[in-house]
């Protein structure tokens, strides 16, 4: 998985039952489920290649759109966030209709026809996953395309952002 520098680390999950961490001395991979965060958390795999007593990145690019409203996606989440030291960061994108809901809803369409549940959600939805986290500008924002405009694919339609998880607030006597 190429990065932009040998040193940089990242975890990510490019199908939603993997979970891979990519580091300068090689790659730790878990086969698991992303709706299974006790097995992940708790792994080997995991504790032996992250330091979770300093800030790390969780990123959730194009997967939490796959986990069912009955898998409590909002609640995995925060289960994730929940073992992030402060100064973290997550960063998730997740498709939704708000921007053309026949296109959307005509994949989802197809994508079931294959066995694959895809779950849009509305703006709104994507929203609470940021809860209790501060938001890096522009906050909440449909995700465009690397492409220059009017050259190769059109507009996105995911709602995405990247925030950090805020440091506790020092009390003052």
């Amino acid at each position: 998985m190429p990065g932009p520098s040998r040193r940089a680390g990242r975890i990510s999950a490019p199908r939603p039952d993997a979970v891979w961490k990519w580091f300068e001395d090689g790659l730790a991979y878990l086969d698991a489920d992303l709706a299974e965060p006790e097995r992940i958390l708790t792994s080997s795999e995991l504790r032996d290649t992250l330091d979770l007593t300093r800030p790390v990145a969780l990123g959730l690019i194009s997967v939490v759109h796959f986990l069912p409203d009955s898998a409590d996606p909002h609640g995995l989440v925060r289960r994730y966030l929940d073992e992030l030291p402060s100064g973290s960061y997550l960063a998730l994108t997740h498709l939704t209709a708000d921007f053309a809901p026949d296109e959307i809803w005509r994949m989802a369409a197809v994508y079931g026809q294959r066995g694959v549940v895809v779950n849009p959600r509305p703006r709104a939805a994507v929203e609470r996953f940021f809860d209790g986290l501060e938001l890096v500008e522009p906050g909440v924002q449909a995700v465009r395309p690397l492409a220059p405009a009017g050259r190769g694919r059109r507009g996105d339609r995911r709602q995405g952002q990247h925030v950090r998880r805020p440091r506790p607030q020092a009390l003052i006597p």
